[in-house]
């Protein structure tokens, strides 16, 4: 699916819409797929704010490009590409340029052995502090794998984008290194306070725009999508009845109208109303599936006609491999959860279901992958008790592959 983009005039709208006064941006997934949140200041995009959304890009398409990291490597290249500057006339972009805040913190706490981050897959953040600094380490440990062990580090990049696991790749590439020797290595980088660019030819650029703009029953949907998808409903609501009131017939009102409905029968009231007006559009159907209970039978019709109109729904596409995995029918479920895997590689609930599926088919292994997937991908603003379940989860499908 591809990646929808909202930018707010400021932060404070982010806020007001989202309900969460330190939400300044945010990539998140919701039904109908990826979506980027962020602001723009005075000057379009201010330094803070463009590396925020930098960040955010970087961990869309690292998930595309790369089917297994590490916490620490996924975040850390995150970083690393937050201080990328691209030059449209130039046709150039320079990346890694000192992300100066992480640098003192690396110097003012001290450098992490690699060893220890990797426990930041399995560990909650117990103070905020750990946090900071295992994120600080590992923009560290990419930086100086990027200017000193770049042969290595490719090697390793080149496994991860294989699908190998990671604790694998990582002892294939950098095996014949020794860590006290890495760590020698990384403690003469740090001293000498020395960070080096590379300038890279981006040869010819599209950057063509068209603007389009939107119907004010469009602009109410949109925010309404937005508030959902951070979990304000009750704003998601508000937004939802001011789309119906403006245009009762607009699909993104329609939409939305759906999502926000308060009880499971008047989802399935509202969303049978969209299905029965605009037939050939895949959403009314896919959220009247969502809508009816587990086992309906009704479900399963629903399901199958929005992978029909859509086959590209990744949501679509593991919710109807799980309503004909519940129907004994697992086996046949397993290319739809792999589909749904590859569309959708950076968001974990579609990665968690796709284990699901694969565990019920008796693909235990595979589950297990899936279920790592689903953990690496897992938004830092998830709920502890949310990754503690995904662990346990992980646990069951590791021991059902012994």
């Amino acid at each position: 699916p591809p990646l929808e983009v909202v930018v707010f005039a400021s932060a404070a709208q982010v806020h007001d819409v989202s309900g969460d006064a330190l939400l300044d941006g945010v990539l998140t997934h919701d039904w109908k797929g990826p979506l980027l949140l962020t602001a723009h200041a005075a000057s379009f995009l201010d330094v803070t704010q463009l590396r925020l959304m930098l960040h955010e890009l970087a961990h869309h398409f690292s998930a595309g490009a790369l089917k297994r990291w590490p916490r620490w490597f996924g975040e850390g290249l995150a970083i690393y590409l937050e201080t990328i500057v691209i030059d449209p006339e130039a046709k150039t972009a320079v990346r890694g340029a000192a992300n100066q805040e992480r640098l003192d913190e690396v110097t003012r706490w001290g450098i992490l052995p690699v060893a220890s981050l990797w426990a930041w897959d399995v560990e909650p953040e117990q103070l905020s502090g750990l946090e900071h600094h295992r994120a600080a380490a590992s923009w560290f440990w990419v930086h100086f794998l990027f200017n000193e062990h770049r042969p290595a580090l490719e090697r390793f990049m080149r496994g991860l984008s294989e699908g190998d696991e990671p604790k694998a790749a990582w002892a294939s590439a950098f095996g014949d290194l020794a860590p006290q020797k890495m760590a020698d290595e990384a403690a003469a980088y740090i001293a000498r306070q020395q960070t080096r660019s590379q300038k890279m030819d981006l040869g010819q650029l599209n950057i063509a725009l068209t603007e389009k703009p939107l119907a004010d029953a469009q602009v109410h949907a949109l925010l309404a999508r937005v508030a959902a998808a951070t979990g304000a409903w009750p704003r998601a609501r508000t937004e939802a009845r001011a789309a119906t009131t403006l245009d009762a017939h607009d699909i993104r009102a329609m939409e939305q109208s759906v999502v926000a409905q308060e009880t499971a029968e008047a989802r399935i009231a509202a969303a049978r109303a969209l299905t029965t007006e605009l037939p050939s559009e895949a959403s009314g159907w896919l959220l009247l599936a969502l809508a009816l209970p587990q086992g309906d039978a009704e479900r399963g019709v629903a399901l199958s006609r929005a992978v029909e109109l859509e086959p590209l729904s990744a949501y679509a596409l593991n919710e109807l491999a799980a309503f004909r995995c519940g129907e004994g029918r697992c086996s046949e479920s397993i290319e739809l959860v792999e589909k749904a895997s590859r569309l959708a590689p950076g968001d974990s609930r579609v990665q968690a279901g796709a284990a699901a599926v694969l565990m019920k088919a008796g693909q235990c292994s595979k589950a297990a992958v899936n279920q790592q997937r689903a953990l690496e991908v897992l938004p830092h603003r998830a709920s502890a008790a949310l990754r503690g379940q995904l662990l346990s989860r992980l646990g069951e499908y590791l021991k059902c592959g012994r």
